[in-house]
């Protein structure tokens, strides 16, 4: 075809995608041009339309065919170099279905959005590769941080440290946002830990401990004796014993009064003082008395009546501590 360079097997290099697979809009519009120009020089070689109806019309239809052959021929050439150019676009992936702009390119091309800034990811595949080899069972200090950084402080999978290493918080205040599970330093509780909403302080060293309502399996008391609370009761209509309270508890009678005992399970007591009030007395039978002879003792007209209740392998018993009214 005039104007073209014939190119045999291989392609020009503007657009030899198999040879250079850049792709980038730089490289794009070069090819664009260069298909361009050799389009625009076809053109101008070319025959128009109106000058081959003219030949047609001189020559006669019974010369129809010798005077299409060249135009069909120059036209099956250009398709076949069009064909080899979609042809290696195809290989490189690239298709492009229209001409496009710069801004148009740009955003019809631009990168599948992540959800990442540049910083987010920059330097990933580096710190990657870096621990590749030991994550799992060791891990570089320096870029395990980095690549927690990065990826927003989230790992699946368990970390392990090797011998003589360990995890560094940084103390300061409890976090303004405390998620479930999370752990945390604190420069004057020490470890934190956030449970079921509620924050707890992990025990590291050998500082006072408060424990509630807790369960000591085979417990060894040494040091200062076991010190207990003396819990003032509510005096109202219904009073349940709580040994939760603590095993001292003192109870200001407001009228007669039949407290519940159900709470006082096996294993479990209370020392309770009773005050009668202004004379009022207080029911405990459901307990079983174990001294006094089996007599229903009297309140004292002027401070606390003391009792001892437990309950021993399912049954409560009561006993009166010093004398009765």
């Amino acid at each position: 075809m005039p104007g073209l360079t014939d190119t045999g097997s291989t392609l020009p290099a503007e657009i030899d995608f198999d040879a250079d697979r850049d792709a980038t809009p730089a490289r794009m519009n070069r090819a664009m041009k260069w298909l361009y120009a050799q389009l625009r020089i076809a053109q101008a070689s070319a025959k128009s339309y109106e000058v081959v109806i003219e030949e047609l019309r001189a020559l006669g239809l019974s010369r129809v065919a010798e005077a299409l052959t060249p135009v069909f021929l120059q036209a099956q050439q250009i398709g076949d170099q069009l064909a080899a150019i979609r042809d290696q676009w195809t290989d490189a992936d690239l298709i492009l279905a229209n001409h496009y702009t710069r801004a148009e390119a740009d955003a019809a091309f631009a990168a599948i959005d992540h959800g990442h800034a540049v910083a987010d990811v920059e330097g990933l595949e580096a710190i990657l590769t870096a621990t590749a080899t030991t994550l799992g069972q060791k891990a570089d200090a320096a870029a395990l941080a980095a690549f927690l950084a990065r990826a927003g402080g989230t790992m699946a999978g368990q970390l392990g440290l090797a011998a003589g290493l360990g995890l560094l918080f940084d103390l300061g205040t409890d976090p303004a946002d405390k998620a479930n599970g999370q752990l945390w330093g604190h420069v004057t509780q020490g470890m934190r830990y956030q449970f079921s909403n509620t924050t707890y302080n992990v025990v590291l060293d050998s500082r006072p401990q408060t424990l509630s309502q807790k369960t000591l399996a085979n417990p060894l008391l040494e040091g200062s004796p076991v010190e207990d609370s003396d819990f003032l009761i509510t005096d109202n209509a219904s009073v349940t014993l709580d040994p939760v309270n603590g095993s001292t508890q003192t109870w200001v009678l407001g009228a007669n009064r039949t407290p519940n005992l159900a709470l006082i399970t096996p294993g479990k007591f209370i020392r309770l003082a009773v005050d009668d009030g202004a004379g009022y007395a207080i029911d405990l039978s459901a307990a079983t008395l174990r001294n006094n002879g089996g007599d229903e003792p009297a309140l004292k007209p002027a401070g606390f009546t003391w009792f001892l209740i437990e309950n021993v392998r399912g049954t409560l018993y009561r006993d009166l501590l010093g004398d009765g009214g």
